[in-house]
Order: C-alpha cells, then sequence, then structure tokens
C-alpha cells in the first residue's frame, strides 16, 4: 500500500514539473533554450535531452 501511494505521489509530482517545464521553455527562444554560461555548462535544451534519455532508459 505504501509502494502505491508513492508511485502514485511520483507519477503526480512528475506530471507537475513536467506541465512547469512546458510553460517555461514556452517562454523562451532558441538562443534562450541554446544558452549556456560558459563551455563547460550545458544549455536548458540539453539539459532536457538527457533527462528524456534517462526516463527512456528505465522504462
Amino acid at each position: 500500500m505504501n509502494q502505491d501511494f508513492n508511485r502514485e505521489w511520483l507519477v503526480n509530482k512528475f506530471e507537475e514539473i513536467r506541465e512547469r517545464i512546458l510553460k517555461v521553455t514556452s517562454q523562451l527562444d532558441d538562443d534562450q533554450l541554446n544558452w549556456r554560461p560558459n563551455e563547460a555548462s550545458h544549455s536548458i535544451s540539453t539539459l532536457i535531452k538527457h533527462i528524456e534519455g534517462n526516463i527512456k532508459e528505465r522504462c
């Protein structure tokens, strides 16, 4: 039972975060999504690609 609660909470939290990411990215243009503060940093778009890859890998 506790495990089901955690799963449901996690799914809801993930959807909440997903919606917030979509709202934020819709307010940015391509240059802003691909901007990196320095050569060692990742852009927002790269970070989202990494997150997507991690999710797909575990499904």
